[in-house]
């Protein structure tokens, strides 16, 4: 479940929530100083945000926190120096990696 369909194309995110930066973090105080949105839409699962000036210094451990909480979702780090979004698997997550250019051809 990265950021793109299997055909390339952009998954569509929950724009209205990106537009509003609605935020809504559970209690756990890991990563609540480790991400930087969560993204709930109804009946959707969380989409986990985390921004970054360097892709290479995305340290997994709030994310790996939060997704014990909330398996299921999007994993998304959005990166200044990221000019061709890409998906890995880090520490057992799918994360896709981009640039704020890039994620917002998706919204």
């Amino acid at each position: 479940m990265g950021l793109q369909d299997q055909d390339g194309t952009v998954k569509p995110c929950c724009a209205k929530a990106l537009r509003t930066c609605s935020i809504s973090i559970a209690s756990c105080p890991l990563y609540v100083e480790k991400m930087n949105f969560v993204i709930e839409g109804e009946g959707k699962a969380p989409i986990a945000i985390k921004a970054k000036w360097n892709a290479d210094a995305f340290d997994p451990d709030g994310l790996q926190a939060f997704r014990k909480l909330h398996p299921n979702g999007v994993n998304l780090v959005v990166s200044a120096n990221v000019d061709n979004a890409y998906t890995r698997t880090v520490s057992g997550l799918e994360v896709s990696f981009c640039s704020l250019a890039y994620l917002r051809q998706g919204v």
